[in-house]
């Protein structure tokens, strides 16, 4: 069985997706993991029309696979239920963002 290798990165957003992509598309790799919600605040980027436009190009010609990651947030076997539903709601949030942001894998853990 061949395997076939593909190195990428693990990248932090701070102010925009699109900054993201250029980051990646600078270390001219062909996949990036990404969180959608900064390190602080702890808030999400919704994606406005030109940062999402930016993305998307870029994204397209730069990159064979694009993961968004989970904020550490998101624990979907907590077994509390006050806490499980504010992990719901976050991820519920962050499947908008990935929606619209075309990204079609969340690395959840």
């Amino acid at each position: 069985m061949a395997y076939s290798r593909s190195i990428g990165f693990h990248i932090r957003i701070e102010d925009n997706y699109t900054d993201v992509a250029k980051y990646g598309q600078m270390l001219g790799v062909p996949i990036i993991q990404c969180f959608l919600m900064p390190k602080e605040p702890k808030r999400y980027l919704y994606p406005n029309g030109t940062d999402r436009r930016s993305w998307l190009d870029i994204k397209k010609h730069q990159f064979s696979h694009v993961y968004a990651h989970s904020s550490y947030w998101v624990v979907p076997a907590i077994g509390k239920k006050i806490s499980s539903k504010i992990s719901h709601a976050y991820l519920k949030k962050e499947i908008t963002i990935a929606k619209k942001l075309e990204i079609g894998t969340i690395v959840i853990h």
